[in-house]
């Protein structure tokens, strides 16, 4: 049965409120299908008349809670077997929401998943975000995460326990969760090149990426700095220099900050990075690109049109290894560009650990993107500000 096909016609018995569909699509899967799509709220049961090809009285019975909406069709006018044989299952959902929980952690619901993209949600008191901790999560299906410091993954080991939510992470972060009590079925390691299906409809590919160049400062500056010079500067020194940082927040910080860091070891990497990784999600509303540093492999970006791109604005740039020659408002219009999404959304640049993040001042970067990729248009997003994003 092609359930593309079936058109619904008239309500024969309606209890509450009902809102017509706005857009949507079908996929004919057996005997289940899906249907994901706009749906308005539905309140109470509902009874449709349908058609759907020959069969010119169907029943649709609301079987699930709000958003996601399961309705089962099935013949009212053929014996028992018959009715069996054209039994199908619908599963209608909301549009794909994202909200953002804080520098560069967002949740996203598509496709009856909900998706945290990064972990970290708990902050010292002094800083911008939510008010809510990783405890306060009670819902996840999967968790991808960027790299492995503790102001991204810290805060997976909880959520996963708290849900049974899967870890889709490098190699070092699947060594940090594994020894936070993770158990290795909730854990997928990844490294760039893979392709991995969520369910629904939803897939997710992994890149590999570069991390800021965050050993190049302390605190960090606005997107309107200019920074040159720092070339070829070899791993050992980049290792003196990340030392250096370190002594200046235990040192130059405020007691909060030095006891917050000290409480996410448990989600850090004293190895530093473990490797960055950018995401691409494939969903039945469209793609979403998700960066949490920045950094990048211009090679990477360049193969890759997402509708969508959240990317990191924050720190240095790094460009194929190399900080950038410039200001980070035009290495983040330098990624769009690459890109080429309809929308960009921000991450990272908010004050998420004072005395070294800043409250970053993003007009210099919409200016540079409206310059480079006139066409994109550039999102910024509050705090728990559920937003369609591929409307």
């Amino acid at each position: 049965m092609d359930l593309a096909a079936a058109r619904r016609l008239e309500p024969t018995t309606v209890k509450g409120k009902v809102r017509p569909l706005e857009r949507g699509h079908a996929e004919n899967i057996g005997i289940e299908g899906r249907y994901f799509g706009n749906v308005g709220d539905v309140d109470g049961d509902v009874m449709y008349r349908t058609e759907i090809h020959d069969e010119p009285s169907h029943s649709i019975s609301k079987q699930t809670a709000p958003n996601s909406v399961a309705y089962t069709v099935c013949s009212k006018q053929r014996s028992p077997a018959r009715r069996s044989h054209l039994r199908q299952t619908w599963h209608m959902t909301s549009p794909s929401t994202l909200d953002w929980y804080g520098c560069a952690t967002f949740r996203l619901k598509t496709a009856d998943l909900t998706i945290f993209l990064d972990a970290y949600i708990d902050r010292v008191p002094s800083a911008a975000g939510t008010g809510l901790t990783a405890d306060d999560i009670d819902e996840c299906d999967w968790i991808v995460v960027g790299h492995s410091h503790f102001d991204h993954l810290w805060g997976a080991e909880r959520i996963a326990k708290n849900t049974g939510a899967t870890i889709i992470c490098s190699y070092e972060s699947v060594r940090v969760m594994e020894q936070a009590g993770v158990p290795t079925d909730q854990l997928i390691c990844v490294a760039g090149g893979e392709t991995i299906e969520l369910g629904n409809g939803v897939k997710v590919s992994v890149y590999p990426s570069q991390h800021s160049c965050v050993w190049s400062h302390s605190q960090m500056g606005q997107p309107d700095q200019v920074c040159i010079g720092e070339l070829g500067v070899t791993w050992h020194e980049q290792q003196e220099r990340m030392a250096d940082l370190m002594r200046y927040l235990q040192e130059e910080t405020a007691p909060e900050v030095v006891a917050h860091i000290v409480a996410g070891a448990p989600g850090h990497s004293e190895r530093g990075d473990g490797g960055a990784l950018v995401f691409l999600f494939e969903t039945p509303d469209g793609s979403l690109f998700f960066q949490d540093t920045s950094g990048h492999w211009s090679g990477v970006l360049r193969d890759i049109r997402p509708d969508v791109a959240i990317l990191g604005a924050a720190g240095r740039g790094n460009i194929d290894g190399e900080p950038v020659q410039g200001s980070l408002a035009q290495f983040v219009a330098r990624q769009a560009d690459l890109l080429r999404p309809k929308k960009v959304i921000l991450g990272h640049h908010d004050d998420w650990l004072p005395g070294f993040s800043i409250p970053t001042d993003t007009a210099p970067i919409r200016e540079e993107l409206g310059r480079v990729v006139p066409t994109t248009s550039m999102i910024e997003m509050g705090y728990l500000e559920s937003m369609a994003i591929f409307d």
